[in-house]
């Protein structure tokens, strides 16, 4: 079960809702893949401002909600995945 792109969401957003997720998927597991922000237009250019960093911090917290697949979608960037990946082996190399 899983969710990803929502055009209106924040990073906050995101890990409220991957929270309600989890509790109504039981033992099934969860997806969660933010768009890095919520989307702007500016000269006519789609923006999304959330950093590696944030991108990051979100990842840590899904798994904190009980997530167990993060990713990204829209806005995110090789270079949002790669901190990502990075948070999510922090967190697994904590528990193992």
């Amino acid at each position: 079960m899983g969710t990803n792109c929502g055009t209106g969401l924040s990073l906050d957003d995101y890990v409220e809702l991957a929270g309600q997720l989890v509790a109504a998927a039981g033992k099934m597991p969860v997806i969660v893949q933010p768009n890095a922000g919520s989307p702007f237009s500016e000269v006519g250019k789609t923006i999304y401002k959330a950093t590696p960093e944030e991108m990051a911090a979100c990842a840590q917290r899904l798994l904190a909600v009980g997530v167990r697949i993060v990713g990204g979608c829209c806005g995110a960037a090789p270079h949002h995945l790669a901190a990502m990946s990075r948070a999510v082996r922090a967190v697994k190399s904590k528990h193992t």
